[in-house]
Formats: structure tokens, C-alpha cells, sequence
């Protein structure tokens, strides 16, 4: 998805740009959902305090109006104030497994990114594997001057959020504010990351039939044991 790719590095610039203003939030959220569809939310943040900072050419940064002049479509975007920052970002949806796979492949976050789902009969397993590449990496994807950037791992917070299906039973990541299916990993300046993260969402489009079945089963064997009760009680009368 190249709408995707270049907005990325589009967010990075921009945060380059706002280097005296001292930190920087850089956010990366994956929400799946346990059908297999969801959305990739790619966002900044600046302190409010400093928020005068992010104008361009005297007039504040509006985020849907650089979308429309890049001629970049497909793509809600959205402003908020969370935690002393102003935050803007940009939402798109995938519609199953293999498109988030894909998007993922020509994104430049990651070195690798697989997510598999293993449907069960009361609950399916999802299994993400993935490798995050280095701030260094990422910068230099961006074919810009390093060096204009200075030491960004100094003022520049990046971060990675996945939202799982169901509860996350195993993971390498850091849970986020004691949710049990959302995980995030910090970025790093020149050392890529291992994402890992096994999560089980109850399915109960399967189990409700089961269920049923299972009744059925149950009060039929009920039915004939009565009606053979009776059977042989009529037999001795």
C-alpha cells in the first residue's frame, strides 16, 4: 500500500521538524479484530505547550488538507488531546488476515510480519510473529540526511501498539494499562525488535451450534430411554 508508506515517512519528517520542541510521541496502532479485519492508525503527538511549533509557513499543520495536496486517499484522519499532547493522526482499514500481511510487507516498519489464525471449535488461536526495524533503518528508508536530524532517539518516543483478538496468553511486549489484548513495543535506535504475541478469542458462532447439537444429542437419548421405560413396563402389564 504505497498511500501507507509514504505517509509513514511523511510522519517522521514531520516530527524531525519539530526537534526543538523536545519530545516527540510517535505511535503505531494495529487493531485486529477475531474475524481478521481492522485498522492501522499511524499517528504524532506534541506537547501542547509547544503546539505553535508544528505551524507551517505561519498557518497550523492540517492534516486532512496535506492528505488531499499529496493526493493521498482512503484515509480518515483524526485530532485529540491525550496526556498533555495534541495528537494527529490517520486511520485505514484492512478487511482480512492476508491484507493486514500485506500491508504490513510494504509499509517499511518491519524487517518481517506474519500474522496466522488457527480456527478451533470453541475458540480460535492467533499467532503474530514479526520484526520491527530499527529507528536507524526506518530513517534511512526515508532517504533523507541523517545527520539533520541529529540524535532523534533523544526526543523522538516511537512506539508500536497491536490490539489482539480475544485475551493475549503469551507475548515478549509490554501490556498497556492492564489490558489483557492490547501489547506495545518500543522502537529502537539501532537494534531491531522481535514481536511475539499468542492470543485466544472465544468463537461463539461455533459454540452456540455445538451447544445446540449437543442438546439435541442429549435430550434424544433422553427420549428414547423414557420411551423404552414404558415400552417395557406396558409389556409386563
Amino acid at each position: 500500500m504505497q498511500v501507507a508508506k509514504r505517509w509513514y515517512v511523511a510522519v517522521f519528517l514531520l516530527s524531525a521538524a519539530f526537534l526543538l520542541s523536545g519530545c516527540v510521541k510517535f505511535n503505531t496502532r494495529i487493531e485486529i479484530r477475531p474475524d481478521g479485519s481492522g485498522q492501522w492508525a499511524i499517528g504524532f503527538g506534541i506537547s501542547q505547550e509547544l503546539r505553535s511549533l508544528a505551524n507551517l509557513g505561519g498557518e497550523e499543520f492540517n492534516l486532512e488538507k496535506y492528505l488531499k495536496d499529496q493526493k493521498i486517499q482512503g484515509m480518515k484522519v483524526h485530532e485529540w488531546r491525550e496526556g498533555g499532547y495534541a495528537w494527529q493522526a490517520v486511520t485505514w482499514p484492512f478487511q482480512n488476515i492476508e491484507e493486514l500481511n500485506s500491508t504490513a510487507a510494504v509499509l517499511g516498519l518491519f524487517e518481517s510480519f506474519e500474522l496466522k489464525r488457527y480456527p478451533r471449535v470453541l475458540n480460535d488461536r492467533f499467532e503474530l510473529r514479526a520484526v520491527l526495524k530499527s529507528l536507524d533503518k526506518i530513517m534511512a528508508s526515508s532517504e533523507q540526511n541523517n545527520s539533520s536530524l541529529l540524535k532523534y532517539n533523544l526526543w523522538l518516543d516511537a512506539q508500536i501498539q497491536i490490539i489482539m483478538p480475544g485475551r493475549v496468553i503469551e507475548t515478549n511486549g509490554a501490556f498497556v494499562e492492564n489490558q489483557s489484548n492490547i501489547v506495545s513495543w518500543k522502537l529502537l535506535t539501532e537494534q531491531d525488535v522481535a514481536i511475539e504475541v499468542i492470543s485466544e478469542s472465544s468463537n461463539l458462532t461455533k459454540a452456540i451450534p455445538l451447544v445446540l447439537l449437543v442438546g439435541l444429542l442429549a435430550g434424544g437419548v433422553a427420549a428414547y430411554r423414557v420411551i423404552r421405560k414404558r415400552n417395557a413396563i406396558s409389556a409386563n402389564v
